[in-house]
């Protein structure tokens, strides 16, 4: 193996370093799953040469859709950017699509995906990002409106879609029926899906001991075992204090 200069950058050091364990454990003669066995000097330097550095948790990485980034000793994952701004395009596209046609159907279309979408990302850090989804499908429905209705003014607008659920700032529409007269369907605010913590298993839980079959029972087929109820940070916070 070449030796490591005295006056090598850091970065190229411990590039250097990396390979040198590699080469000297126990499966130094197993080929990585590039199936390519590092042998002989010029192979190790072009191997150290290749390295590139990824996804380092400390400037943070995005998987499946969250952002895995560590503060200090503090680990947050967040939704990432990425897939914030792709599902407000998607919400976008939706309501465009759907200005001419019957609100309830625009309504099931953006419930669907912003349940979903929430659902997916209530078990980590996501309030902030839940806010700014909230504030723009807040803000859309006007526009479309807008479009739709260019003869009426701004406050019947609002009372017509804006007041038919009996809550502030949600976006809804009154439908008459022959089962239902006053059906109302509204759009869901994913913020009031709230974000559950996932609770660990206990340390003490072992699956085999007849005293422990019903914890872990529960745990299988109870969902709400398994999750803290919608707490704010300040709450979940004094819960471990």
């Amino acid at each position: 193996m070449t030796a490591i200069k005295a006056g090598a950058p850091i970065g190229e050091a411990k590039k250097l370093l990396a390979v040198k364990r590699v080469t000297s454990n126990k499966g130094k003669k197993t080929p990585g799953v590039d199936g390519i066995l590092w042998k002989g000097a010029r192979a190790k330097w072009r191997a150290a040469c290749g390295l590139r550095r990824r996804g380092y948790i400390k400037n943070g990485f995005t998987f499946p859709g969250q952002t895995f980034r560590k503060y200090g000793r503090k680990l947050h994952i967040t939704p990432s950017k990425e897939g914030v701004l792709a599902l407000i395009l998607k919400v976008g596209t939706i309501i465009r699509k759907h200005v001419s046609a019957p609100i309830p159907i625009m309504i099931k279309k953006l419930n669907q995906m912003l349940r979903g979408w929430a659902n997916y990302h209530c078990h980590v850090v996501a309030s902030e990002a839940l806010s700014r989804i909230d504030t723009y499908v807040f803000e859309q429905p006007w526009r479309m409106l807008r479009k739709r209705h260019p003869g009426k003014s701004r406050k019947w607008l609002f009372r017509k879609h804006w007041t038919a659920s009996g809550k502030k700032h949600i976006f809804a529409v009154l439908i008459k029926t022959r089962k239902d007269p006053k059906r109302v369907y509204q759009v869901i605010r994913t913020c009031s899906i709230g974000i559950r913590r996932h609770i660990k298993i206990k340390a003490a839980a072992n699956p085999y001991p007849p005293e422990f079959a019903r914890y872990f029972w529960q745990r299988r087929n109870n969902k709400e075992s398994k999750l803290l109820p919608a707490l704010s940070a300040r709450e979940f916070r004094a819960m471990f204090a």
